[in-house]
């Protein structure tokens, strides 16, 4: 596992198909300038009542964001590449944002 220093929060199912690599792009209005890994937060937020099976409020994975997109709209495709699921949540201190943050990871031996 790589390191990195930013989290990204995604609602589920979206972060659950991102580690399964079916969803290879992050849509938001903002376009993105952050590279390299990033931690996956799976938001406490739940939009469909359908996925509260669904793990919500730890950081699953990682993936690597590889590029950024104009829709030709009003929003951004963010590229993603080479999910990683983690064998255990990684457990951390920090508040989560809507989108990046910075996680203060905790080491467990």
């Amino acid at each position: 596992m790589i390191h990195t220093n930013l989290a990204l929060s995604i609602r589920q199912p979206h972060l659950e198909n991102i580690l399964a690599g079916a969803k290879r792009f992050e849509y938001r209005s903002q376009p993105c300038n952050v590279r390299g890994l990033v931690y996956l937060y799976a938001a406490k937020t739940l939009d469909d009542p359908e996925y509260a099976h669904l793990p919500r409020g730890v950081i699953l994975g990682q993936v690597e964001i590889v590029g950024c997109f104009s829709d030709g709209e009003d929003g951004y495709r963010w590229a993603l590449s080479y999910p990683e699921r983690f064998s255990e949540p990684l457990p951390f201190l920090g508040r989560p944002q809507p989108a990046f943050w910075r996680p203060r990871i905790l080491l467990t031996r």
